[in-house]
């Protein structure tokens, strides 16, 4: 119950809201780049509304409106970024960014990467 809660404060949804928004296979992409990496992924943004999505600066047409694309905390060193970023893409996610505080995910058609 308690990692519920965190997902949902995490996904900036309210505490009313039973469902994440994520897809189906966002999910299951997520459940298993979790067993890959071996630990619990820290999601600090997912789902969105347009009105979220333009608070935050979410571009238009963002894999978050649709459920497709999750946000990670930025992993504790470098060892486990690498981790963190293989286990992302073998479970499905395609689109991957790096940021500076933060990791992009989503499960687009093609596969992208990109470091900013």
């Amino acid at each position: 119950m308690w990692k519920a809660l965190v997902i949902l404060v995490a996904f900036a949804i309210p505490v009313s809201t039973t469902s994440t928004g994520l897809l189906p296979e966002t999910e299951a992409a997520l459940k298993q780049a979790e067993h890959l990496y071996g630990q619990f992924i820290m999601i600090t943004s997912a789902y969105r509304t347009p009105e979220w999505n333009t608070s935050v600066g979410g571009v238009p047409g963002s894999y978050h409106l649709s459920g497709e694309a999750i946000d990670i905390r930025m992993p504790l060193n470098a060892t486990l970024l690498v981790k963190l970023v293989w286990a992302l893409s073998q479970a499905g996610f395609r689109g991957i960014g790096v940021y500076n505080t933060h990791i992009h995910a989503d499960i687009r058609k093609n596969a992208i990467f990109w470091r900013s």
